[in-house]
C-alpha cells in the first residue's frame, strides 16, 4: 500500500498535518562539505525515514542493488545503492520504483560525489528530512586499491 508524506508522518512522528501541506512546505538544505567527526552527532530525527529501510531494500534488490545505511542520521538519512547482482537496472528506474512505492519528491538533478558516485536527493515529510542516496559505479576496477 502507498502511503502519502502525511500518512507517514502521521504514523511515524504523530504529526498530523492536512492534505498537500507537506509538499507545500518542504526544505531541504544540502551542504556542500562533509563534516568532521566532532561535528557529528547522532540523533533519533529522522526516525521516520530510517522505518522504510526495509521496503526501500526490498524495491533495491529487485533491481539489482544491496543497499546500506551510513551517517550519523543527525539531518538526513544517508543510503548507497552498491550494485549486487550480475544485471542492474538504471538509476532511473530505482529512482522511479521508490518514488511510485513511497510518497517522496526527487529533488534536484545527480550530483558527482567522490569515487564517482553518482548522489540524489529524495525529500520526505515537510523536508525536515531527506534521503540522500548515493549510487556506487557499477564498472569492475581492474586495478587493487
Amino acid at each position: 500500500m502507498r502511503m502519502s508524506q502525511n500518512q507517514v508522518l502521521e504514523h511515524f512522528t504523530g504529526i498530523k498535518c492536512e492534505r498537500g501541506e507537506a509538499r507545500s512546505q518542504q526544505r531541504v538544505v544540502r551542504h556542500k562539505r562533509m563534516k568532521t567527526t566532532e561535528q557529528l552527532k547522532p540523533n533519533y530525527g529522522p526516525a521516520y525515514a530510517a522505518a522504510m529501510y526495509p521496503g526501500l531494500a526490498n524495491i533495491f534488490h529487485r533491481h539489482g542493488y544491496a543497499l546500506a545505511c551510513h551517517g550519523s542520521l543527525a539531518r538526513d538519512f544517508d543510503l548507497i545503492a552498491v550494485p549486487w547482482a550480475e544485471k542492474v537496472s538504471s538509476h532511473a528506474d530505482v529512482l522511479k520504483a521508490v518514488t511510485t512505492e513511497y510518497a517522496l519528491e526527487l529533488i534536484g538533478e545527480a550530483e558527482r560525489k567522490n569515487h564517482g558516485r553518482l548522489a540524489y536527493t529524495l525529500a520526505c515529510g515537510f523536508g525536515e528530512c531527506a534521503i540522500d542516496l548515493s549510487f556506487v559505479p557499477n564498472s569492475v576496477y581492474t586495478k587493487t586499491p
